[in-house]
């Protein structure tokens, strides 16, 4: 199992308990890129040809952000690699 594998499975398991960080690092992981910040407190992550991700730098991250980005990621990356 992969170290991406390892992440997605464990924010999957608690979506209500997810850092800012791991979720960073797992869109980092499948190729989405942190747009520049506006100022605000919503980060934007893009990826050529997939929808973009957002969701405010709280920690944790609420849920409902989590499970929204683990559905775009179930479209959009490929789990069995690395």
């Amino acid at each position: 199992m992969s170290r991406k594998e390892k992440l997605y499975a464990k924010i999957q398991q608690n979506p209500s308990n997810v850092r800012y960080e791991e979720l960073r690092t797992l869109l980092e992981m499948c190729g989405y890129v942190l747009r520049p910040s506006g100022g605000g407190s919503h980060r934007w992550f893009n990826k050529p040809g997939c929808e973009p991700i957002h969701f405010p730098e709280h920690r944790p991250v609420g849920s409902v952000y989590v499970k929204k980005a683990l559905r775009i990621l179930e479209k959009n990356c490929d789990f069995n690699d690395d």
